[in-house]
């Protein structure tokens, strides 16, 4: 008998609750457009249901990576398959083709932001993204390691630098570096004042940590910019 082709990757977290017919609708979305390499369903709390977790990633004109429709009630305002700018990784499916010319998730970032990276490496291949609302789950945020984990917030802080410095145009760079700074100075205020003194460790550890490894990124620009298609003036109308 042949080998039957693996056309698709799906990938769901382990803090998630699906409705039955979420994969078949995704899988119904790639089917359709030869050009969408990753989809995504509509993405739920599970403790509150009417509330949205996630419709697609975007990135900022400063570098920020932020979910899609976060927080918000969920109105029907996204009813229909859209065009997002990535996906996320806690309940998506990924094109094997696509995959196979942009690579798969960057072993050095482990956890957090890996699918922002993902999803910038896409759009500078030319692949398109979008977000199938009528496949539903539900999700438990930061069910996984907790929201005031130190290990959350080291990796959350080392790799907010990896995937800008690998993959973003130099002004964003340095949008996102007088923006970090700011952020440093409020979180590090924030933090102090609310005397978690182990998330303060953390933090500045991340930050260490992706200065030690930044030759390393850097070297993965170099080979990124050799390869995509996409011009810096054309990911720049990507951006919000």
């Amino acid at each position: 008998m042949a080998r039957q082709e693996t056309k698709y990757i799906a990938l769901l977290n382990n803090d998630t609750i699906v409705e039955p017919d979420w994969l078949e609708k995704l899988v119904n979305a790639l089917e359709h457009d030869e050009n969408i390499g990753s989809c995504q369903p509509k993405i739920l709390s599970l403790s509150n249901p009417d509330t949205i977790d996630a419709v697609g990633i975007y990135v900022s004109k400063d570098g920020g990576a932020y979910q899609e429709g976060h927080n918000e009630k969920d109105l029907g305002q996204y009813a229909e398959t859209t065009e997002v700018f990535g996906v996320c990784a806690g309940a998506a499916l990924y094109r094997v083709k696509m995959l196979e010319k942009i690579g798969v998730f960057d072993n050095d970032f482990f956890a957090y932001y890996e699918d922002v990276d993902l999803a910038i490496r896409a759009r500078l291949f030319g692949w398109k993204s979008v977000c199938v609302p009528k496949a539903v789950i539900y999700h438990i945020h930061s069910a996984t390691l907790g929201s005031d984990s130190p290990f959350k917030k080291y990796l959350l802080e080392r790799n907010s630098y990896y995937y800008v410095f690998k993959n973003l145009p130099r002004k964003v760079i340095l949008s996102f570096l007088i923006w970090k700074a700011r952020f440093i100075f409020l979180t590090l205020y924030d933090l102090t004042r609310n005397k978690k003194f182990n998330l303060i460790k953390s933090m500045i550890k991340g930050d260490l940590a992706a200065l030690e490894n930044l030759p390393v990124i850097i070297s993965k620009r170099a080979e990124l910019q050799n390869n995509n298609i996409v011009s810096e003036e054309d990911f720049m109308m990507l951006l919000r």
